[in-house]
């Protein structure tokens, strides 16, 4: 019988979501116009986590998802077509942050 020599691997846990940051490309704007907003998810040694969906809520309510690069960051777009005052924020799927 032939075998190959071992190869040493090294496995640790989950990884631990720490924060998402986001940013708005303006704070202003008309009825019917579109804002930006970007961000960065972040573990907890402040590495990207890559390939997570994360949900854009407006009042409250979720209004789209987003799935973040590579690197961990996101973009998403949104068109606000009614005057008012909005709280727009972002949330991972476990609820960690």
């Amino acid at each position: 019988m032939v075998k190959s020599a071992p190869v040493n691997i090294s496995v640790s846990g989950n990884v631990v979501p720490a924060s998402i940051s986001i940013a708005a490309s303006a704070t202003s704007i008309l009825t019917g116009a579109s804002i930006t907003f970007t961000g960065q998810y972040l573990d907890s040694a402040g590495s990207g986590i890559g390939g997570a969906t994360l949900y854009v809520f407006v009042n409250g309510t979720s209004v789209m998802s987003v799935v973040t690069t590579a690197g961990g960051g996101y973009s998403a777009t949104l068109t606000f077509p009614n005057a008012g005052a909005y709280n727009v924020n972002v949330s991972d799927n476990t609820g960690n942050v």
